[in-house]
């Protein structure tokens, strides 16, 4: 019981999105009820790694891109 609860807890704080997904698999009618498109500013966040912490755990690729 203890494992189902946990990973209900996991699934609950699940987020599946997608940007501008070409291919034979990118057609939306098959995905889930909250598969989320994002839009070019919603997908701007991730495109950062700021979202996480990038410039705490990553300073060698910070460097060489610098």
């Amino acid at each position: 019981m203890f494992i189902l609860i946990f990973l209900r807890l996991l699934i609950r704080d699940l987020y599946h999105a997608e940007y501008k997904c070409p291919g034979p698999g990118a057609d939306r009618q098959r995905r889930s009820d909250w598969a989320k498109e994002l839009t070019k500013q919603e997908v701007e966040f991730f495109l950062s790694i700021d979202f996480i912490d990038g410039t705490y755990w990553l300073p060698v690729l910070l460097q060489q891109t610098s």
